[in-house]
């Protein structure tokens, strides 16, 4: 059964570098990194130096998820006749998946804690897994839409 077509664009606003580089808990990092640094700033033995670098260190290893959520960026998702195509970014290099419906798993993923949520797409063609968070036109419609047209067949 053939199912009328379906196509979605959005255009990236930012490269993957200024993407990563102003993600809020990069800016968050640095500014604590900034207060620290002013605070101490005067005479600091190797001692505190060190404390400094580990929490610096522990900053960054905390936020790098959400650096690591900058990866990828669809720009067009389409299916047209029983085939999927998608042309996203891996960070700064363009890319394209191609194949029938049946090759690609789309699923919609909430994920809930204390203090956030987090909804993203998750395409996955055989090895290959797609994520696309929500940042810049992205949104959780955009998501719905998708979902709901590529489970109709």
């Amino acid at each position: 059964m053939t199912t009328p077509g379906f196509k979605i664009e959005v255009t990236e606003n930012y490269n993957y570098n200024w993407r990563s580089l102003f993600s809020w808990s990069f800016v968050g990092a640095i500014f604590i990194l900034i207060v620290i640094w002013l605070k101490y700033s005067g005479s600091v033995s190797w001692m505190e130096s060190s404390i400094l670098l580990l929490i610096v260190f522990l900053i960054v290893v905390f936020f790098s998820d959400d650096i690591m959520r900058q990866r990828y960026f669809i720009t067009t998702f389409e299916i047209e006749n029983e085939k999927v195509s998608i042309a996203y970014k891996d960070r700064m290099r363009a890319c394209e998946a191609n194949g029938s419906r049946q090759d690609f798993t789309v699923e919609k993923i909430v994920r809930q804690n204390k203090y956030s949520n987090t909804i993203y797409l998750e395409i996955t063609q055989g090895e290959k897994t797609i994520l696309q968070y929500t940042r810049g036109d992205w949104d959780e419609a955009k998501f719905d839409a998708i979902v709901a047209n590529f489970s109709n067949s």
